[in-house]
């Protein structure tokens, strides 16, 4: 990317003399050569334009954005300026380490001011670079973020910024809103997992039920035959809920279903993948810090909906579901 020098210089102001004219009009081009290759002054020195490629690559993300709410990175429907915010970001991250400094101090500024930072607007688009170039270095940050009360509108997208860090699947905080369906993508055996992950740490049973199929509803309704839902939480939940808790989880399987979301990967809006209409999946559960807390094969069954029954909607449908909620519940504690 080239720079615009800003320095200014003095036209030479025409006496009359068209010999004189032609001798500054002379030095002026020679001026201007010396400010473009050297990045000179012509009153010497060094032009002020020394700002770090990252840095001016990282204001142009929020030019003609004044509010964060106009990002809408995580819905369907991206403008033109959008994919074009999203091809800068891409080129922060294959900058690598060099872009760090400028990344950290534009972070630094929102976690202080929220949605008063100068970077705000960029929410959606810098943790996400950041951790795709920090790796689990990036998490004590972007963890940070995600507890911020400040950073709600971004909270998303750091959630998942901080399972590109960790190399999970998906990292479920327990303050997570429980949507239906996430981006512009057909749903995946993540969506019904990540419910039933939150719904068993808010203790929300009627979520809960509605992550499950025929089969986990069954075996809940056996578990609940002789016994309250209340009963059943203080028998399987060991500990007070807590904001901090978090657990995250990585699918032991190739492809898009394995890999965290996100915004500035390779098939980020259209994750294509093969659609069973049941599947089995190898999991390896984390805490909040992305270490493992053990391993359970997941089952999901497939439900067809819809006018005309082409859309996949899928549900957790093992038989021990007890054992899962178990698994979940270790995880979770602190």
């Amino acid at each position: 990317m080239w720079l615009i020098p800003c320095c200014r210089w003095q036209e030479p102001k025409l006496d009359g003399s068209l010999a004189m004219a032609a001798t500054r009009g002379t030095a002026a081009i020679g001026i201007l050569l010396l400010v473009t290759v050297f990045g000179l002054s012509p009153k010497g020195g060094l032009c002020q334009t020394n700002e770090q490629p990252a840095c001016t690559l990282i204001r142009s993300l929020v030019q003609g954005h004044q509010k964060p709410g106009e990002r809408t990175w995580f819905s369907c429907g991206l403008t033109r300026e959008d994919q074009k915010d999203i091809a800068t970001a891409k080129s922060l991250v294959e900058m690598g380490a060099s872009a760090i400094p400028c990344l950290e101090k534009a972070l630094d500024s929102i976690e202080k001011q929220g949605e008063e930072s100068e970077f705000a607007a960029a929410g959606g688009l810098l943790p996400e670079a950041y951790a795709r170039i920090q790796g689990l270095d990036a998490y004590a940050r972007l963890r940070r973020l995600i507890g911020n009360p400040r950073l709600k509108y971004m909270s998303i997208g750091c959630e998942r910024s901080v399972a590109i860090s960790l190399g999970l699947t998906s990292y479920v905080p327990t303050f997570r809103p429980a949507v239906k369906v996430s981006a512009c993508r057909a749903e995946e055996p993540r969506d019904p997992l990540d419910r039933l992950i939150v719904a068993w740490e808010m203790g929300d049973r009627e979520l809960l039920e509605g992550s499950l199929g025929p089969n986990a509803k069954t075996a809940l309704g056996a578990l609940l035959e002789h016994r309250s839902w209340r009963d059943l939480r203080a028998e399987l939940w060991h500990g007070s809920f807590s904001a901090d808790m978090a657990v995250g989880y990585k699918f032991d399987v190739r492809g898009p279903w394995s890999e965290a979301e996100g915004i500035l990967g390779e098939d980020a809006l259209h994750r294509a993948s093969a659609r069973p209409e049941h599947v089995d999946l190898d999991t390896r559960f984390a805490n909040s810090s992305g270490s493992s807390c053990g391993d359970y094969r997941v089952r999901f069954v497939g439900a067809a909906f819809g006018r005309n029954r082409f859309v996949l909607s899928y549900a957790v449908d093992n038989s021990d579901i007890e054992m899962l909620l178990r698994l979940i519940t270790s995880c979770a504690e602190p």
